[in-house]
């Protein structure tokens, strides 16, 4: 992720602001079914849809579909814990 800033080019305050959003998303996330948990996952790190499809063994429309509820949902969280 090139537009994400190391660790040690950021403020500290950067720093505990970064380490709790990050400690919120992963909260969220661990209220979710595991196979949206999945998904996250795997759209965090660059996989594609077809990836997905092809890793999970589902078709191309359930893993867009999936996934697309999964950002709901965990936007909807988030929003609920302050963090828009």
């Amino acid at each position: 992720m090139d537009s994400m800033l190391a660790s040690e080019d950021l403020t500290p305050e950067e720093q505990i602001l970064r380490d709790e959003g990050n400690r919120k998303v992963r909260q969220a996330m661990s209220t979710m079914k595991e196979q949206k948990q999945l998904l996250l996952a795997m759209d965090a790190v660059g996989y594609t849809y077809e990836e997905m499809a092809t890793t999970l063994e589902v078709p191309l429309g359930t893993v867009k579909s999936s996934l697309n509820r999964a950002r709901t949902q965990l936007g909807k969280k988030l929003i609920n814990e302050g963090m828009e």
